[in-house]
């Protein structure tokens, strides 16, 4: 009897050896597609293609209607008997190929009558969803990754948001081979656990043009889908008294075009007397600070007239400060789904050149 224990406890060990041996790094290629950040993916037996937008913050994997003539049951997904506590939805299991990585994902299918979700085509990487349908979470318990983490980050971002080209790559599992700046490394910073956001806490200090603004909630927040740095209205209001204080040019002029619940335009001439946004963080468990800067081109884009528009949208939410997608060419973000940590690095000068 003991000696048919060790045998079982052995194998289970070269078992788990054998399945972190395998766990790798997932390099999924992202696009824009309807303004949103979407990945190219065919599921089910008859491995239909869709293009499924990533999420996040609070969510589930959704897959519902994929066209007029096709649903999500008929490309040979299954019932898994089960019913989401959350949605109330079906949850269905099929195989997926990420990007040439073969593995099973579970998602809610919503009823017709559901016309929140009904149509929606998504997939779940985000805060607390752990116990929802999430890929991370599948990966995970299937050995594929050695972490529920996914890392971020883009290129071309204002070029590419209309166009459908390649625009970056979302990683999961690991960094394989980042290109960061000499001297940084990968830090975790303290998350904010805040709601169904993921959020970074402890904003030391937020500095512009010289001056130090405060934010009353002390956490800042990211706009996944879009190139907006979102700001409270007491924030706005600070930077244009300072635009004032130190003869800075701007005007506001109104854009109904504009993706943003702010339908302000922030112009200005040039943006050569503009210096870098500093966000200032704690790091976890350390004393140490970490500076996130944010250059001019980074934060504004050209327009007709050789102006430039500043990327800044008045937010009235409570929250102080959202980092635009914009950030994610200059800095490497990782998301934990599991403890909702947030890691950090900065990039170094390569761009992405193959996919």
């Amino acid at each position: 009897m003991a000696q048919r224990r060790i045998y079982f406890l052995l194998v289970l060990f070269v078992l788990c050896i054998l399945i972190q041996t395998e766990a790798q790094s997932i390099k999924i290629p992202l696009r824009f597609k309807d303004n949103k950040l979407v990945l190219s993916t065919a599921f089910g037996k008859n491995q239909c293609q869709i293009d499924a937008e990533i999420q996040f913050n609070l969510c589930t994997s959704i897959i519902s209607k994929l066209s007029d003539n096709q649903s999500t049951d008929n490309c040979g997904s299954e019932s898994t008997g089960e019913i989401d506590l959350l949605t109330g939805d079906n949850i269905y299991v099929a195989p997926f190929d990420l990007n040439g990585l073969k593995t099973s994902l579970t998602f809610n299918i919503p009823s017709p009558d559901q016309t929140l979700n009904y149509g929606l085509k998504s997939l779940c990487f985000g805060f607390g969803s752990y116990q929802l349908q999430s890929v991370l979470r599948n990966l995970f318990n299937q050995g594929q990754i050695k972490q529920p983490i996914a890392y971020l980050y883009l290129d071309n971002v204002l070029q590419n948001q209309k166009k459908g080209d390649v625009t970056g790559f979302i990683e999961l599992g690991e960094l394989y081979q980042p290109k960061i700046q000499k001297s940084d490394y990968l830090k975790y910073l303290i998350s904010g656990n805040r709601g169904s956001y993921y959020s970074i806490k402890n904003v030391l200090q937020f500095q512009f043009l010289g001056q130090t603004f405060n934010l009353s909630t002390n956490q800042s927040h990211f706009n996944f889908n879009s190139p907006y740095y979102s700001f409270s209205t007491e924030v706005i209001q600070q930077i244009l008294k300072t635009f004032k204080k130190k003869d800075i040019q701007y005007k506001i002029k109104a854009n109904p075009q504009k993706q943003s619940s702010d339908k302000s335009m922030y112009i200005v001439p040039y943006i050569d007397q503009m210096d870098d946004i500093q966000v200032i963080f704690t790091q976890e468990s350390t004393e140490y600070s970490y500076t996130i800067s944010i250059s001019p081109e980074t934060f504004s884009r050209k327009i007709e007239n050789d102006d430039y528009e500043l990327l800044f949208e008045e937010v009235d939410s409570g929250i102080d400060f959202r980092f635009g997608n914009t950030i994610f060419q200059s800095y490497y973000f990782g998301f934990n789904q599991l403890d909702n940590k947030i890691q950090v690095a900065k990039r170094g000068k390569q761009k992405i050149i193959s996919i």
